[in-house]
């Protein structure tokens, strides 16, 4: 019988010592995992008696620190707890050790274990807080976690982040139809699509840079624009950075780039009233960026670009017919001599880097602009569109259900595919 995955259970036993072992026989008795306990107490004393219990399965990295602990404020206590045990639980889920983290502390013991979850664990590794019903939870997500893992190891495709938006989105489901094979058929490329609403971007920047993506289409930047204008979605100042800084694959557009994001609209703030504002649902208000605005936003994703050690693989995609749903003929944020700027900003801003700029004349949703993107990207990865569109032909057996994008990319890559 194959090992159980091993659950993480952090808990401050000098205050919570009941709790956790509570939540350890629940854990047990689902009897799906197995469990070690991490204690960060700030006195690390545990009774012979929960010693015997615990046995192999007690962690207690802060104990030689007790008296140093002890003599500290708890916010230090805190901080210096941290630095401790962090690299502790990196390094047992970097050994594949434990396979899941759950704690149901006190607020200092969730202070200390949403930190662990944060830096020492990896985007999509099981994380959980909890009072009831934790065990079931943590344990079916540690359990699908695991297989996820045993399933990733088996594919051998490349990994392709792609950003969206609400506004972008029949670009990305263009691309995906075109990068990936039908529902029932296994693609060499497995696409990730991040929502561009700030946790989103911070997710891929990080998965990135953890080695886990090995191309990006950058299709919606509309985080910068938040960043830079006080929006409510920014991904923080070092978006664009970690695909840059790994010189992996790159294809960058300027995906609702038209818009800052804002929540209810008396929420926007007082000097933006007379602005032109769009309200996208009662908890979303969307402002239009002014040409200013835009020259700004080239600005910052020239300078991101700049810092690249692989410039040959970036590409960008300036789409002339409109950067988002809103964005073209008659919709209320068709603003050409705005999109002009961001356009001749990032073009010019980039006249002097072996960084290619191709302006199109489509939308950004329009079919042909996703065909566009697509080629752009196999020709970065080395794949010409005919050997991929060949290779996944092959794959689905002539059996393809991807309506018109199927036939522009039949067009673009000259294949002669039999209908199905």
């Amino acid at each position: 019988m194959a090992t159980k995955p091993t659950i993480l259970i952090v808990g401050t036993l000098d205050t919570k010592l009941s709790e956790t072992l509570y939540l350890r026989s629940a854990i047990l008795g689902q009897g799906t995992c197995n469990t070690q306990i991490l204690d960060v107490s700030r006195k690390p004393q545990v009774a012979d008696n929960t010693k015997e219990v615990l046995k192999d399965e007690l962690i207690s990295p802060l104990t030689e620190h007790g008296d140093e602990l002890s003599k500290l404020s708890r916010g230090d206590y805190v901080d210096k707890a941290i630095s401790i045990c962090t690299p502790v639980v990196q390094d047992l889920v970097r050994s594949n050790n434990v396979h899941g983290i759950v704690s149901a502390a006190g607020s200092t013991g969730s202070s200390l274990a949403t930190a662990f979850m944060r830096d020492a664990c990896p985007v999509g590794f099981p994380k959980l807080m909890i009072l009831s019903n934790g065990a079931g939870a943590i344990c079916g997500m540690t359990l699908a976690h695991v297989e996820h893992q045993k399933e990733s190891e088996v594919a051998k495709g490349k990994r392709i982040a792609i950003t969206m938006f609400g506004v972008t989105t029949p670009a990305v489901d263009n691309i995906r139809n075109i990068l990936t094979s039908t529902p029932h058929d296994v693609s060499d490329y497995e696409l990730y699509v991040f929502h561009a609403s700030g946790s989103g971007g911070r997710a891929m920047e990080r998965l990135i840079e953890e080695g886990r993506i090995d191309a990006v289409i950058d299709l919606t930047t509309t985080e910068v624009a938040d960043e830079l204008f006080g929006g409510v979605l920014a991904a923080g100042p070092n978006r664009l950075e970690a695909a840059v800084e790994k010189g992996i694959p790159i294809v960058l557009s300027t995906g609702a780039c038209d818009m800052v994001n804002f929540g209810p609209k008396d929420t926007v703030p007082e000097k933006h009233k007379d602005r032109n504002l769009y309200v996208h649902n009662p908890s979303v208000t969307l402002m239009r960026t002014t040409k200013d605005e835009n020259r700004q936003i080239g600005e910052f994703i020239v300078n991101k670009l700049k810092a690249s050690k692989a410039p040959s693989n970036i590409k960008v995609m300036l789409p002339a017919g409109g950067i988002s749903m809103i964005d073209k003929a008659d919709q209320p944020f068709r603003d050409p001599e705005a999109d002009a700027e961001l356009f001749k900003t990032i073009t010019d801003g980039l006249s002097d880097s072996k960084i290619e700029v191709i302006q199109s004349e489509e939308h950004i949703n329009d079919e042909v602009f996703a065909v566009q993107v697509c080629e752009q990207l196999l020709d970065i990865m080395g794949v010409a569109p005919r050997q991929y569109r060949l290779a996944n032909a092959r794959r689905r057996k002539w059996s393809f259900d991807h309506g018109a994008t199927l036939h522009a990319v039949r067009r673009a890559s000259q294949i002669s595919i039999p209908d199905a």
